[in-house]
């Protein structure tokens, strides 16, 4: 299965750090990430693990030619399956996507407690989100709660799916090494 990741950027960040660690466990599907914006932090070690390619948009600003020109790089790739990270993305790559049958899938990694504290853009974007919601197949949320904040904010409930971030047990456990030399370098 060939599934394409659509995501706003990848500078430092909860849902980035997710799609890296998505990718560095995944050897199947083959995977592709199309970016929004352009180059930043995590984009060496996403090329390292991914076809990886920048479309150097302003998310915020987006013109109907960058939809298109989304929609192009997505045919080309011929997914089954897309997956968009965060608002700014969902509601591109649906835009971009309208009328065709490439399943959709939109990975919120935000509760939404309060609207008035997001940025003015991000809160027409979360809007926008919300009035398009029935468009995907699937809307993945990282919480129940963020569902269900999502759900009375007025995103489509019935599409919800609840994964929650995973973490490598192997990779965060105890290190009783690392545990005395932080202790004596403390004093502790």
């Amino acid at each position: 299965m060939k599934v394409c990741h659509v995501i706003t950027g990848l500078e430092v960040g909860g849902a980035e750090l997710a799609l890296c660690g998505l990718l560095e466990t995944l050897n199947e599907p083959e995977n592709t990430v199309v970016v929004l914006r352009g180059e930043s932090a995590l984009s060496a070690q996403v090329a390292g693990l991914a076809p990886l390619r920048h479309l150097g948009m302003n998310p915020g600003r987006a013109v109907p030619a960058d939809v298109l020109r989304l929609r192009r790089v997505l045919q080309d790739n011929r997914p089954d399956v897309i997956h968009a990270w965060m608002y700014h993305a969902n509601l591109a790559t649906s835009l971009a996507m309208a009328r065709l049958r490439t399943p959709v899938i939109w990975g919120i990694h935000h509760s939404l407690s309060d609207l008035a504290s997001e940025k003015r853009k991000t809160r027409i974007v979360i809007r926008a989100n919300a009035w398009m919601s029935r468009s995907p197949t699937r809307i993945r949320y990282v919480s129940a709660l963020a569902a269900q904040q999502h759900t009375q904010f007025g995103f489509f409930g019935k599409r919800s799916l609840v994964i929650p971030n995973g973490y490598d047990t192997d990779r965060l456990k105890p290190d009783p090494d690392a545990r005395a030399r932080l202790r004596r370098e403390l004093g502790i």
